[in-house]
């Protein structure tokens, strides 16, 4: 899995390292933020769910309560380390440690996850899906102002939406997924700044598939 977000990193981060094609909004910049994790203390996690739903078992599994993990560490010989696991029907399993000056991990992890599930359940090229992504990234979106219970508390948030098929010439043979959206939530109250990613087949229907990845909290890593 490392691998694969590995391409996706790649293809995408390079979003925000000045291409002079590509126009850097300020959602892109809330999204891709390097400083993430810098918000994040040393010896503390931040946890979140992943599910979803939606997708013919056959092709793809579903997700129903997958917990993903990212706990900062320091090392004297390597420094700042970013250490994910994910456990899912009471298995864990963690992935090679990250950087501690990246962004957040949750993002790769997410994209790569839909990027899958997409071409999974379309019978597309999971290339095809990833460039359609960065061509929506690219076009860039407007933020909206949101606000999130998290816990007992309400805080102050930005959503940014992007339909990588927005501009596909050919919809109908994209099938359910020819309004496929892709979501993001952030706030810089929130440890690792995000705090909900959403893909949807279609966001005008309930049915069809549906992945989310959800913060729902912070914690001090147990030694």
């Amino acid at each position: 899995m490392r691998s694969g977000m590995i391409t996706t990193a790649a293809l995408l981060l390079g979003l925000m390292a000045g291409t002079p094609s590509v126009r850097a909004d300020a959602a892109l910049e809330r999204i891709f933020d390097s400083e993430q994790m810098k918000t994040v203390n040393t010896g503390q996690r931040i946890n979140f769910t992943h599910t979803r739903i939606g997708i013919d078992p056959e092709k793809m599994p579903p997700l129903a309560d997958r917990v993903i993990q990212v706990a900062v560490t320091e090392d004297s010989a390597v420094g700042r380390q970013l250490s994910v696991s994910l456990t899912e029907d009471g298995r864990s399993r963690n992935l090679d440690a990250f950087s501690g000056d990246s962004g957040n991990p949750v993002l790769m992890i997410f994209l790569e996850s839909v990027t899958k599930s997409v071409a999974k359940a379309s019978g597309g090229s999971p290339f095809y899906i990833k460039n359609r992504i960065t061509d929506a990234f690219r076009r860039g979106t407007e933020l909206a102002k949101t606000e999130i219970e998290i816990g007992d508390k309400t805080i102050e948030a930005t959503r940014s939406s992007y339909s990588p098929f927005a501009l596909e010439q050919n919809k109908a043979r994209l099938g359910d997924f020819a309004n496929f959206e892709i979501s993001f939530v952030t706030s810089k109250d929130v440890p690792g700044r995000i705090v909900e990613m959403v893909a949807l087949s279609d966001p005008e229907h309930k049915e069809g598939y549906r992945e989310k990845i959800t913060f729902v909290g912070a914690d001090e890593v147990k030694q």
